[in-house]
């Protein structure tokens, strides 16, 4: 059996949670903060055409260190909304989560 390596493990978690974005974009709809300009669905496809370019940067070995590069400004840049998530499920039970 062979060894998944880092990058096409990265590659492969941009790819399926970009994907997701365009699945059920509603669930990432209510985590985009409200203080951002436009809609929401905006951001989320937006966001899901991001992860899944970067998937595809990331798994080509010419352009991984670009986009794993890429994926790390990425991190970042949705990490407030993230944390929108955790605040707003704080007080909810671990079996709706």
């Amino acid at each position: 059996m062979s060894r998944i390596t880092a990058g096409a493990a990265l590659a492969g978690f941009l790819a399926a949670a970009g994907a997701a974005h365009f699945a059920v974009p509603r669930l990432f709809d209510t985590v985009v903060p409200t203080q951002l300009p436009g809609g929401a669905r905006a951001w989320t496809y937006g966001s899901g055409v991001a992860e899944i370019a970067r998937a595809a940067l990331v798994a080509a070995p010419g352009t991984r260190r670009l986009g794993a590069g890429l994926a790390a400004v990425l991190f970042v840049a949705v990490f407030p909304a993230n944390v929108k998530m955790a605040i707003d499920w704080s007080d909810r039970s671990h079996s709706e989560r």
